[in-house]
């Protein structure tokens, strides 16, 4: 099947639709998001996000960006899909459109975390073009460790 990737503004219903990967289910943090409607719609709100589908559809990745500082600081989120990186140029078409649309935001600074115990989670963000800057020992209600990512115009 041909290698096509369709990208669109963000809608609260792919929430719902996508099939995401096991690693960022349950409790990022202090947060625990009931993958429903109206988490769809706070993300939504947060700031700019996209959506990625494969030919068949299928939702690849959900991202946006939300405002920290207007125009100043960002942070960064994603839901990423079981079917991201099943095939390579679909993957590489998806992170070549996610540092795009990062590098076009006024944004002076985004970060992001992710799991320390979640390797597919931080060679994601490194290949979007974020530098890791820390780690956050046992940080949150379930004492994980996460790694701080940033992108610094």
């Amino acid at each position: 099947r041909e290698m096509t990737v369709t990208f669109h503004a963000f809608e609260p219903a792919d929430v719902v639709a996508i099939d995401l990967q096991p690693s960022q289910n349950g409790r990022l943090g202090i947060y625990e998001p009931v993958r429903d409607l109206q988490h769809g719609f706070d993300l939504q709100e947060m700031g700019p996000a996209w959506t990625a589908r494969d030919a068949d559809g299928r939702i690849l990745i959900c991202a946006g960006v939300g405002h920290v500082f207007p125009d100043v600081q960002g942070t960064a989120w994603a839901l990423i899909s079981n079917h991201f990186g099943e095939r390579r140029a679909s993957a590489g078409r998806v992170l070549r459109f996610g540092r795009a649309h990062l590098d076009a935001m006024p944004f002076r600074r985004i970060e992001a975390i992710a799991r320390a115990n979640a390797p597919r989670e931080c060679a994601f963000l490194e290949a979007m073009g974020f530098e890791r800057c820390a780690v956050m020992r046992a940080w949150g209600p379930l004492s994980e460790d996460y790694v701080l990512y940033e992108r610094v115009k």
